[in-house]
């Protein structure tokens, strides 16, 4: 018999529990597992196993399995309650697939992540959507939704083993200016010539041009080679091309993971320290120019380790020490070099505060003091890096639009920082049923404020901050589909947090947000889907996401029937006198709404 697993995915169960998955009834849409504990199976969401979805890092390749061991977190995840499933009723609204009035509207099923059968007791922003998903991970959860919109591709039969065997010299010449000309002013450093690195930028630069599939299977095959024996490739070119490959193509995580092993084994992270010391002892600078470009290295691979980082639970392993921080001076840039030092410098101090605030350890409610304290430190921090930031897309007279996406990656920092705060509130109820207590949120106090409030309209501001300015950044698009992956997913959880706080107003509250909001979130799936470089670029991925949660927030406003409430007596009549000032929060953020009914200001 062969040894041979089964290359079917198991279903979510199974995958948490880490337990074998069968399907031993070929008429039972339900794995065996899950079938005899009488759980809820992914299985049935999906009318059966599901079959692989096309990935070029098999998971039974070399690659894969290597690279499964930089997806380990370094800390636990806390998960928050699952999401609900309670939103739609019995005389739901039409389908808006096929315009039927007695046909229940019912969420959408994403292939592989099972719809969650059982309320949670606490219905958090995120339970408008159906999928059991780790919120307190917040970027993985947009990836997760995201993945499940990839577009199958043919196999490709071809095996080529050199780049010259897929590009004329002309065309490669060709491919190597377009990057150099698009994506340099991303990396804040020069990419070096070399097989592996010309293979790797060819193949960013070509979803520009046509079908990038044999470029990629050739990535793919000489990652497989390098990651069992990294002397394949120069020291510099591999780390550049993996920094380039994290930010562009496949698991960003993984790929950057390996980076910064090679960076560490190979003592890059001494040549910040390195410089200024041989610079204190007299060393003429152009005697330093391979340390200083080493040290250049080592900070845009931990910026970029960071930055990946950010709302995955993974701790990264290129930390920056002070002399790293301080190592390009903080004035104003006057040239497109400065400018590069001067974005190194910006990112790794945004990052820093960013750990630090999604550092900030769970505590109990009546404990929660130090933990507000903490998170507030670095929100305040972050607003000031964004004053800084702000004036450099004017002032500047280089690489303005690289300068308004720093904006983008400010506010998305915040937009982290804030959801930790959220999710640690959560946490400190600890196993307490909140669910017959719907104005919950507004108990947990510091201060006499209640600080889910305080935080709620911070997290509103900067996810639409951060939307906003990503579609004022070129008006064009010539450039931002340019923008790495991540930046993609970060404004897919931006609007996650512009749907869920409204929807979680309007069932809560019975109050509905002023602003344009929903014309907001057409205008980003638009602008996405314009820029998109194929159906597979993450660009046009998110704009899928982002439409899936607006039509279920635009079909749960049809089912809503719940009148605004009195401000004489509350919601429903169920808030004590008392409790009312605590509701001033919601005359700030809502500013005296219209009824629900009115869609007007939407």
């Amino acid at each position: 018999m062969s040894g041979r697993r089964s290359k079917a995915i198991a279903c979510a169960s199974c995958r948490r529990s880490k337990t074998r998955c069968e399907v031993l009834k070929p008429t039972l849409k339900r794995c065996h597992r899950c079938d005899v504990i009488g759980v809820s199976c992914s299985y049935e969401a999906a009318q059966g196993p599901p079959t692989p979805p096309p990935n070029p890092l098999d998971d039974s390749s070399p690659t894969s399995r290597i690279m499964r061991r930089f997806r380990k977190d370094d800390e636990p995840t806390f998960a928050l309650p699952s999401p609900a499933s309670d939103h739609t009723s019995p005389g739901s609204s039409t389908s808006s697939n096929t315009g039927s009035a007695s046909t229940p509207w019912q969420p959408p099923v994403l292939l592989g992540i099972p719809n969650v059968s059982n309320p949670g007791k606490i219905r958090h922003m995120w339970a408008f959507i159906p999928q059991a998903l780790d919120w307190s991970a917040p970027l993985v959860a947009i990836q997760t939704l995201a993945q499940q919109e990839t577009v199958p591709t043919p196999p490709v039969a071809a095996n080529d083993t050199a780049l010259e065997d897929i590009l004329s010299l002309l065309e490669i010449d060709r491919l190597l200016e377009m990057f150099q000309t698009t994506y340099t002013a991303w990396l804040n450093f020069t990419p070096l010539r070399g097989p592996f690195i010309d293979l790797v930028c060819c193949t960013i630069a070509m979803r520009h041009v046509g079908p990038t599939a044999r470029l990629e299977k050739l990535v793919e095959e000489r990652l497989a080679r390098m990651v069992f024996n990294t002397t394949l490739v120069e020291t510099l070119e591999a780390i550049q091309g993996l920094i380039i490959l994290s930010l562009w193509h496949g698991d960003g995580n993984a790929l950057i993971g390996i980076a910064a092993n090679i960076a560490i084994n190979s003592l890059f992270k001494e040549a910040c320290a390195g410089v200024q010391k041989a610079r204190a002892q007299g060393t003429p600078e152009h005697d330093l120019a391979a340390l200083k470009d080493r040290a250049r290295l080592w900070l845009v691979l931990a910026n970029t380790e960071s930055w990946l980082s950010m709302g995955t639970h993974r701790r990264p392993s290129s930390s920056r020490a002070q002399c790293d921080t301080t190592f390009y001076a903080a004035t104003t840039p006057e040239s497109p070099e400065e400018g590069q030092q001067f974005r190194i410098r910006l990112m790794g101090e945004l990052f820093n505060v960013t750990q630090r605030g999604l550092s900030v350890k769970p505590a109990p409610a009546s404990e929660f003091d130090p933990a507000y304290n903490q998170l507030n430190e670095a929100l305040d921090e972050l607003e000031s890096l964004i004053r800084l930031i702000l004036p450099l897309s004017v002032v500047c007279d280089h690489d303005r639009f690289n300068y308004h996406i720093l904006q983008c990656i400010a506010h998305s920092c915040r937009t982290f920082v804030l959801q930790r705060g959220f999710y640690l509130a959560h946490a400190s109820y600890g196993d307490r049923d909140l669910s017959q207590t719907p104005l919950w949120f507004l108990e947990l106090k510091v201060n006499g404020k209640s600080i889910l409030v305080e935080w709620g309209q911070q997290m509103i501001r900067s996810s639409e901050a951060l939307l906003t300015t990503f579609l004022q950044c070129d008006s064009t698009g010539s450039l931002l589909g340019t923008c790495p992956d991540v930046l993609f997913t970060a404004l897919g959880f931006a609007a996650s947090v512009v749907i869920g706080m409204r929807i979680y107003a309007e069932e809560r509250m019975g109050v509905d947000f002023r602003g344009p909001g929903k014309k907001l979130l057409q205008v980003t799936i638009a602008t996405l889907e314009r820029i998109a470089l194929s159906e597979n670029h993450s660009a046009m991925k998110i704009a899928k996401v982002i439409r899936m949660m607006l039509g279920i927030w635009m079909e749960q406003r049809k089912e809503f029937t719940q009148p605004a409430p009195n401000p004489s007596t509350g919601i429903n009549g169920e808030i004590p006198a008392y409790m009312m000032d605590d509701l001033q929060f919601w005359n700030n953020l809502l500013a005296s709404v219209p009824p629900h009914n009115d869609t007007s200001v939407l």
